[in-house]
């Protein structure tokens, strides 16, 4: 390529999940490090999973020398579902170009590992001679992944050298799945009298395992110990906190983005870099917390060799000798003012410098890992016997500084979830914006160059190819012979492009010429598809850290490009029905044909534009009306129980809790309690008059027309009680989903506002979750 700054891609499965967001994190933060340019390749698996799924395969078509001057792979992401030789052929299918590989060791092509033997023996370890455990169970990864295969090597030869003959009945087939976790779980549960711990190849399969054995009965750690491999962040919130490995996925990209930027300045680099893994002990296997046992251990014969102390540091960082500097930094602080005269002052003065320490250290460092740094100092303190007096001093000092982490991790969380709030509502704003107002392709890029900004997108890239295409699933992909460069934007605001510019030629070669040459940039590119349509593609800036979001947008763009395409056949049909009315005019005596012409081409129209009016106001993910339908449906109503004196209710129903539902199990199990829960009201609603909609996110409306006060109240009771009755069943799991609703209702008077209506009832909406959620609350103004 011939830029300034080299360009490497990242290729990688998905942008979501702990794992790749880390990965993602240490790559883009490397990146700028080095001041290459970075492109982001979510790719999917191969082969694909899911339907259209292969759709994301067509990005990686643009991996070429043209684009690209070097790759890194995250092979492991990648190929959890192919056996080697597809791998391999795959990656020789490549154009030629420098390639590292992550977690995969590749022939050929330098890699960047962990050391999964050691994680895992060191787990093992901890159970048998710890703990004294001998019937330990395993749940394996998926077949033909290299991770998988390490990881139960490792378990079968910590049972050969501690002599445990491995039992067949106690180690389960697994594929890393949430799915492959609950069928575990299932199947441990009859062998609950033979086993005295599990082992899981990775986080997500010991959650799921360990949800559904304590949902079957089990007590976890008191009746099995379940230990996991990876130290996803989810892993440390759930009830049992769960013992696990942690592999350094931040450090991992870091390194394989230095590797690939010396492949492309020539240099030498090794063919193979391994690093490190570390236990890290939590309740599930029925240790006390790193800090407890840091507390307790320390300075004492006690647990003594049992646990090492780098072991409970969390994975936060990879720095211990750091760690240790400023361990024995708080131990001075401790001995300074431990041995003062403990009055306000000094302890306050204690808690500044305390303070400042941690501010210092806050951008290597997470407010978790305090706690843990605190106890080691601790500990420190406690290995030689203080003066009679001060042992009681350093306990005041140790609790106010525990206190104070506690206090700023609060805050800390705190501002996160406000923040996240914030963009979200910002978000759907946005993105509500962009498809209420866009009716034609000129609108929707116009909406976008000014709302993508306000998102955080720095700067967005978007070509569509000029053709339309179908592509189907097992069909060769071909770039089309021509595409057009739509939009452009950066900081500098929206790029005016010349016919030149616009003309995309060839198709396969990705627009840098166009983006600012005076800086470096992360981009990530993005398939834009509908079903078996595609459209093109876009690049967005990766200056934000909300994947989801990235995704939502892309969505968005989608159906957005598929009704301007809707528009574009309506249209036309509507020349083709013109063409025919003057032929008609011309010639009387084709009069038949012109006749049969004229019919198809306003049947055609006819059923263009009503697809288009079913699309512009029916929700896609719930089937159901949307919120624009609402916007035009609630003035029509109002007006009309007006004019015939009939009362008109309005129900605002919220579904309680429903982003703790998105962050257990996803957001797939989100859209389906949405979905689920539109079905099961719209059932309910005994009169075909009743108008259910989905207002946004969690939200529905119903409108009823002509029901009396009570009548109110016992229908959305019914459908109350009928939601929580019936829990939602998502692979497997049932989600109890509850909901609130408020009620509001107006026999309308003339100079009565329809807003004075909804406001009443959003009121109740919001008494309904304030005073305890999954109720109704009812009132009415007349």
């Amino acid at each position: 390529m011939n830029q300034k700054r080299p360009v490497i891609g990242f290729q990688i499965n998905t942008l979501f999940g702990s794992y790749q967001e880390q990965l993602l994190k240490g790559v883009l933060d490397e990146a700028k490090l080095h001041d290459v340019n970075l492109l982001v390749i979510p790719a999917g698996f191969f082969p694909p999973v899911g339907p259209y799924f292969y759709q994301y395969e067509v990005i990686n078509h643009f991996i070429t020398k043209k684009n690209l001057d070097g790759l890194i792979m995250a092979t492991g992401t990648l190929f959890n579902y192919s056996v080697r030789e597809e791998m391999y052929t795959f990656i020789k299918n490549l154009s030629p170009m420098p390639i590292v590989s992550l977690s995969v060791a590749l022939k050929g092509i330098p890699s960047i590992l962990i050391d999964n033997k050691s994680g895992i023996r060191e787990i093992m370890e901890h159970l048998i001679l710890f703990h004294g455990f001998k019937k330990i169970a395993f749940i394996k990864g998926a077949e033909n992944n290299t991770d998988a295969e390490e990881r139960f090597d490792a378990y079968l030869e910590s049972l050969e050298r501690h002599q445990i003959e491995p039992d067949p009945d106690i180690i389960i087939p697994g594929d890393f799945t949430r799915e492959a976790g609950i069928a575990a779980g299932n199947k441990l549960y009859h062998w609950t009298d033979k086993i005295q711990a599990i082992v899981a190849a990775n986080d997500d399969m010991a959650v799921y395992a360990m949800e559904t054995l304590t949902k079957l009965g089990v007590d976890i750690p008191g009746q099995c110990a379940v230990t996991g491999f990876d130290d996803r962040k989810e892993s440390q919130y759930i009830r049992t906190p769960l013992t696990t490995v942690n592999q350094p996925a931040e450090q991992q990209a870091r390194e394989a983005l230095r590797m690939a930027a010396a492949l492309v300045k020539g240099e030498k680099v090794p063919e193979r870099i391994v690093l490190p893994t570390r236990m890290i002990i939590r309740a599930s296997c029925g240790c006390y917390s790193g800090s407890i046992v840091a507390l307790n251990s320390e300075g004492s014969s006690e647990g003594a060799g049992k646990i090492k102390t780098e072991n409970l540091i969390p994975g936060v960082t990879s720095d211990p000798a750091r760690v240790k500097k400023l361990t024995a930094q708080v131990s001075r602080l401790f001995d300074k003012y431990g041995k003062g005269s403990g009055n306000k002052k000094n302890g306050s003065t204690f808690i500044k410098e305390f303070n400042t320490l941690i501010d210092k250290n806050r951008d290597w460092i997470g407010l978790k890992s305090w706690q843990h740094i605190l106890s080691l100092a601790y500990g420190n303190l406690r290995k030689k016997p203080p003066a009679s007096g001060l042992q009681s001093r350093y306990e005041i000092l140790f609790h106010q500084a525990r206190i104070l982490v506690s206090e700023n991790l609060n805050y800390s969380q705190g501002k996160k979830n406000l923040e996240m709030i914030l963009e979200l509502d910002r978000l759907r704003d946005g993105i509500l914006n962009v498809m209420i107002r866009s009716t034609f392709i000129e609108d929707l890029l116009d909406e976008l160059a000014s709302t993508l900004p306000q998102l955080g997108v720095g700067s967005c890239y978007i070509v569509l190819y000029e053709m339309e295409i179908t592509h189907k699933l097992g069909m060769q992909w071909k770039f089309p012979a021509n595409a057009e460069m739509v939009l452009a934007y950066n900081e500098k605001g929206r790029k005016k492009l010349s016919r030149k510019q616009k003309q995309m030629c060839p198709v396969s070669r990705l627009p840098f010429h166009l983006m600012p040459g005076d800086r470096r940039t992360s981009l990530i590119i993005c398939d834009l598809f509908f079903s078996e349509e595609q459209f093109g593609y876009a690049l967005f800036e990766a200056g934000f850290t909300n994947f989801t979001f990235l995704e939502t947008i892309r969505l968005q763009i989608c159906n957005a490009l598929k009704v301007t395409r809707l528009i574009k056949e309506g249209e036309k049909a509507e020349i083709r029905l013109k063409s025919a009315n003057r032929k008609l005019k011309k010639s009387l005596t084709d009069q038949f044909e012109l006749n049969t012409a004229l019919t198809k081409a306003k049947q055609k129209l006819d059923e263009v534009n009503e697809k288009l009016k079913q699309l512009s106001i029916t929700d896609e993910l719930s089937g159901v009306y949307n919120r624009r339908y609402f916007n035009e449906k609630f003035m029509e109503e109002f007006q009309s129980a007006l004019r015939l004196k009939k009362r008109l209710a309005i129900l605002i129903l919220d579904i309680d809790y429903f982003k703790k539902i998105n962050d257990r199990y996803g957001h797939k199990a989100g859209d389906l309690c949405i979905s689920t829960i539109a079905q099961k009201i719209q059932r309910s609603l005994n009169r075909r008059m009743d108008i259910l909609m989905r207002y946004g996110g969690d939200e529905f409306i119903i409108l009823l027309f002509d029901s009396t006060k009570e009548g109110v109240g016992i229908v959305a009771e019914r459908i109350r009680a009928g939601l929580a009755a019936e829990p939602v069943v998502f692979e497997a799991t049932e989600i109890s989903v509850t909901v609130s609703i408020g009620c509001a209702s107006v026999i309308p008077q003339k100079g009565m506002n329809p807003e004075d209506l909804f406001v009443l009832a959003d009121t109740s909406l919001y008494e309904a979750k304030e005073t305890g959620r999954n109720r109704v609350v009812v009132k009415s103004i007349n």
